[in-house]
């Protein structure tokens, strides 16, 4: 699926005013009924403050909330949860009714995707992708789709509740590198890593739904993989894949 959206901002003298987009009918079900302001201190784990950790998830807005040089940061918010990001780190996940003033410790990661070696058998979708993965027994996947601007495949699993698939895509209006703000403010459970790659960075991030479904996303700018509500089965055989990606150095047109 393309996750690109249009966007608009509006500059003043003073400020940048935001604009929020208009929530899909299933993110605004998800919407808390009360405002909950929230301030917090994100720190490492030697309780040393982390600037610039960003507070993401909070409704599309045109900007993101990062903490100040003390790791302090304030948000008013409905959303039921939403991300705390730092690239190296590994990612907190807030339940928003849980929270008022809260302490966060954010733990370093040494996550990395390898470089895939010259004997590297795997299917990747161009367009200036990188992201390559190797076949896994019970998964299959589609031939390539193509736009003016984008690549696109499909991995397929069979389970009882008949085809699942996830989709690997990438092309310059492919999407902005996050999973969506659906999956994460209706999840129970939720863990995350980023690291940097190049100029921009990766997340991995997975989690299993209150509906006790299971999704995952992939990804940098221009380029992700991800599924979304699949059994536990068919999320085990997509982690897999996502398990066995390397970075295609050649970076394939």
């Amino acid at each position: 699926m393309r996750l690109f959206a249009p966007i608009t901002a509006c500059l003043t003298v003073i400020s940048l005013v935001l604009f929020a987009q208009n929530l899909t009918p299933r993110e605004a079900s998800l919407q808390l009924p009360e405002t909950h302001r929230i301030s917090g201190v994100v720190s490492d784990s030697l309780a040393r403050p982390i600037s610039g950790a960003s507070i993401q998830h909070l409704g599309r807005l045109i900007a993101e909330v990062v903490t100040d040089s003390s790791g302090h940061f304030e948000i008013s918010t409905r959303v039921p949860a939403f991300v705390i990001r730092k690239i190296g780190y590994e990612s907190a996940f807030v339940r928003t009714e849980a929270a008022r003033s809260i302490q966060i410790t954010l733990k370093q990661s040494e996550a990395k995707i390898p470089a895939c070696s010259n004997k590297t058998e795997c299917t990747s979708v161009g367009r200036g992708t990188v992201f390559c993965f190797a076949s896994v027994t019970g998964v299959t996947f589609s031939e390539q789709i193509n736009d003016i601007d984008y690549g696109n495949r499909i991995y397929s699993v069979k389970s009882q509740r008949g085809r699942q698939t996830m989709s690997h895509g990438g092309g310059p209006m492919w999407g902005f590198g996050m999973p969506s703000d659906e999956d994460i403010w209706s999840s129970t459970e939720f863990s995350e890593k980023t690291f940097r790659y190049d100029t921009s960075f990766i997340i991995d991030a997975k989690g299993r739904t209150n509906a006790g479904k299971f999704w995952r996303f992939v990804g940098k700018f221009g380029e992700s993989a991800a599924y979304h509500d699949v059994d536990k089965q068919s999320a085990a055989l997509f982690d897999r894949v996502l398990d066995g990606v390397c970075i295609n150095e050649e970076k394939p047109k």
